[in-house]
């Protein structure tokens, strides 16, 4: 199977390839997204062996106590493979130690985009919950579905 591992941005390259993993107009904000310096949070890059195969992590808003699924994605040809299932799995896990009870929330476009990817956090136990707080630098370029877990 894979193996999740804790990383930072690896640059340009690294984005490229992320970029690789949505349809436009997703894929550069996602892209652009793994080149800033954030605040809060942590990256995990998701392997098939030696290769770099999707992307999970989160951050943390001042303004919520919720934690915030950040760019979750696996390459298409890796995709329905379990990836990003076990990725979810070690990500839960880790945040557990320092935030368990909180919600774990991931914003979904809203539109025919964000069908597959609603069904596929439906499956992981997430529920719509419009009562999430959403950053305003989060998704501003097109309408999201709130949907959230508890940690």
């Amino acid at each position: 199977m894979s193996a999740v591992e804790l990383y930072l941005p690896l640059g340009p390259a690294f984005s490229l390839k992320m970029g690789k993993i949505w349809p436009e107009p997703y894929a550069t904000p996602a892209a652009d997204a793994f080149l800033e310096d954030w605040n809060s949070g942590q990256i995990y890059l998701i392997f098939a062996g030696d290769n770099i195969v999707g992307v999970t992590g989160y951050f943390l808003d001042t303004h919520s106590t919720s934690v915030y699924l950040r760019w979750t994605g696996i390459l298409p040809e890796y995709r329905r493979k379990g990836y990003a299932s076990k990725a979810l799995t070690v990500l839960r896990n880790a945040l557990s130690h320092d935030y368990a009870g909180r919600k774990l929330v991931e914003l979904v476009p809203d539109n025919e985009y964000g069908v597959a990817v609603k069904q596929f956090f439906l499956s992981q136990g997430f529920q719509e919950d419009p009562d999430v707080y959403t950053p305003p630098n989060e998704c501003s370029d097109w309408p999201t579905l709130a949907m959230s877990t508890t940690i």
